[in-house]
């Protein structure tokens, strides 16, 4: 009687161990896929934050690229701005020295005890002088006429391409620019230079010899540096081409180096 009681007794001991095991190993496959399931979703993230920070780096690489275009069109409005200042202050000191003498009742005689004023200059549009000398007015307007559509239209396809109008246009102001700061430097006083551009006004100052002192002309050096660029490309040396065919500039050659006059 003691010995079934025994076998018995074993016998539930062994399905107690039996049921554990199966509770262990039921909970170690539902542990092992919800894992799994984890293991998914990190990786689904991960690729999503670097697809999210790919589209950030082309979100950026465009914004920088607007941001320096318009740093570009800030500093192009800031030099028409300084044009039309010195043109202003210029007028103004013209129109400020000139002198209205009251004649006498005496026809013909001139009364010197009269009195002498110089003119009134109010100017329509309100401009900040920040100018202490009067700019010589000698070398201030250098405008290359823009080419018409009609020009455009009878230019040879082999030259034009697939440039616009608008780009040939824009060039044209670009030329103007250069010839424009080379003989505002020219008309300045030496003692007056600032040290970073005496070099370049020596160099302009050599250039003014024989025909060409009478000449108003650039080199592609000027409009390169005008481009912020060591050298002209090929687009660029096309454009000048067609202002050659066009007739807005002529080419000659000056100290080995070819020079663009203005024809207008």
């Amino acid at each position: 009687m003691d010995i079934s009681v025994v076998n018995l007794q074993s016998l539930c001991d062994k399905i107690d161990i039996l049921k554990l095991t199966l509770d262990f190993v039921s909970f170690g496959k539902t542990d092992k896929n919800s894992c799994s399931k984890l293991i998914n979703e990190i990786n689904e993230r991960n690729i999503r934050i670097k697809l999210n920070l790919e589209l950030m780096k082309k979100l950026m690489s465009k914004y920088c690229s607007l941001f320096h275009e318009l740093q570009t069109y800030e500093d192009l409005i800031k030099n028409k701005i300084k044009k039309i200042d010195e043109l202003a202050e210029s007028v103004g000191d013209c129109s400020s020295n000139s002198l209205i003498i009251i004649n006498s009742p005496e026809i013909g005689n001139l009364n010197l005890n009269g009195s002498i004023a110089f003119s009134d200059f109010t100017p329509t549009v309100k401009y900040q002088n920040n100018y202490k000398r009067a700019v010589t007015p000698k070398y201030l307007t250098f405008d290359i006429a823009p080419l018409s559509c009609e020009e455009f239209k009878s230019l040879p396809k082999y030259m034009v391409g697939r440039l616009t109008l608008e780009a040939i246009n824009n060039f044209i102001d670009v030329v103007s620019e250069a010839l424009f700061k080379k003989y505002n430097l020219l008309s300045k006083p030496l003692h007056t230079i600032k040290s970073t551009e005496t070099q370049l006004y020596r160099e302009y100052k050599q250039q003014q010899c024989g025909i060409f002192k009478a000449q108003r002309f650039v080199t592609e050096e000027d409009i390169a540096r005008e481009c912020n660029k060591s050298i002209l490309d090929k687009r660029a040396l096309n454009f000048l081409t067609i202002l050659r065919h066009t007739k807005r500039l002529t080419r000659a050659t000056l100290l080995g180096k070819s020079v663009y006059m203005c024809t207008n």
